[in-house]
């Protein structure tokens, strides 16, 4: 078996770089449970989802620009 390093802590950047690549896989769960779950529209749905995404990205910059804050002033 191969040894990974699994317990390692991930520092709020890296978080954040991974959350942001997987912003469509969130577009397309997200936009699929509002049509199949709680029955919006297509259209209603696009919209919705446009305006979720970017808000997802908004606070994903927000993220990435604390963690470089904290990563250079780390005693604050």
């Amino acid at each position: 078996m191969e040894s990974g390093n699994f317990n390692r802590r991930l520092s709020l950047h890296e978080i954040c770089r991974y959350a942001e690549g997987h912003v469509d896989d969130l577009h397309k769960s997200f936009q699929r449970n509002l049509t199949e779950v709680l029955k919006y529209d297509e259209e209603e749905s696009r919209k919705i989802t446009a305006l979720a995404k970017k808000k997802y990205r908004e606070l994903i910059e927000r993220l990435i620009v604390t963690a470089a804050i904290r990563k250079s002033r780390p005693f604050i």
